[in-house]
């Protein structure tokens, strides 16, 4: 339908000096004039046009990571396991601990993407990225456009929604380096603490560059990751079935303290409210844990008395 109006030898001929783009949106406005195109026929080419970019897109970003099939997944990372113990300078735990837990790459999801698609849009992309196979045919949308600007609190649930993600992925690299580590030095291996990877957001800092970002939400936000990160450790030791009782109280207390600083987090300039939330924030710092170092000896703790098939998820748990 379009090429006839496009390739019409008598249509306006591009010239030199003029936007190409220009010249073609004339021939469309033409066409519409004339009768000979409709708006309906605009709308078809220009999803056509968008669902074709958005396949595009999403073997892009499959090729990138290689497929996001479990089982291939697995073996990529016991793979790169291997090649690092193949590389240490001496075949010992101490040399396998000095290459992993530095931190090799650090991930900021800073949140300031352009913000052109819905979040639909995005989760069905990521969907389509993830499958084994691709499908041949975009999922269809009347429109990818959002319905409105993102607010604060809906870029740090995206960048949260990421870094979990993210931290899931890391945690099956952690996994792999540990799981190999456990068969080279069974006696040893729970010494290990890789962290190569770390994750981390910038949602909410960029008072800077931004208005509608007081220091109180920047507060509040790192309060409500801190509580993201203690629950995650605390699911993850529940599900490994160790029992841990000095450790699960002290991450109960915290995760309670901490929730308890979120609620007194002022929401602007109010002395009473910043006198409330300085007290909650100082006196209970001890309980709310100030660094991850806190818990390493209780962590130590539960993970050498916990049985053997609980230890791999605790040291996992650990690293993270």
């Amino acid at each position: 339908m379009f090429a006839p109006i496009l390739q019409d030898k008598e249509a306006l001929l591009p010239v030199e000096g003029v936007n190409p783009v220009l010249c073609t949106a004339r021939q469309l406005e033409d066409a519409l004039e004339d009768g000979d195109l409709s708006l309906s026929d605009v709308t078809a080419l220009v999803q056509t046009l968008r669902d074709s970019a958005f396949l595009r897109r999403a073997r892009r970003l499959h090729r990138y990571v290689g497929g996001a099939e479990e089982t291939t997944t697995a073996k990529r990372l016991s793979a790169v396991a291997e090649r690092v113990i193949a590389s240490l300078p001496a075949p010992t735990p101490e040399a396998f601990q000095d290459a992993v837990s530095p931190v090799r790459f650090a991930a900021v999801f800073t949140a300031h993407p352009t913000f052109a698609l819905s979040n639909p849009v995005y989760a069905a992309l990521a969907d389509c990225a993830s499958e084994e196979v691709l499908p041949d045919e975009a999922p269809f949308f009347e429109t990818h456009r959002r319905d409105g600007p993102p607010t604060l609190e809906e870029e740090f649930t995206l960048a949260t929604q990421a870094i979990i993600r993210a931290r899931d992925a890391m945690d099956q690299l952690n996994g792999a380096l540990l799981e190999t580590a456990q068969h080279h030095w069974p006696e040893a291996w729970t010494s290990i603490i890789p962290r190569p990877v770390i994750a981390t957001s910038w949602v909410g800092y960029d008072t800077d560059g931004r208005t509608d970002i007081g220091w109180w939400d920047t507060l509040r936000l790192r309060l409500r990751m801190k509580l993201f990160q203690l629950e995650r450790l605390d699911q993850q030791i529940s599900a490994s079935g160790a029992l841990a009782p000095a450790l699960t109280d002290r991450l109960h207390k915290a995760i309670a303290c901490v929730k308890t600083q979120i609620s007194a987090t002022p929401t602007g300039p109010d002395a009473e409210a910043v006198a409330r939330f300085a007290d909650a924030l100082v006196n209970e710092h001890a309980t709310a844990l100030l660094n991850v170092d806190d818990l390493a000896e209780d962590l130590d703790a539960a993970l050498q008395a916990a049985p053997p098939a609980a230890q791999l998820p605790l040291a996992v748990a650990r690293a993270g």
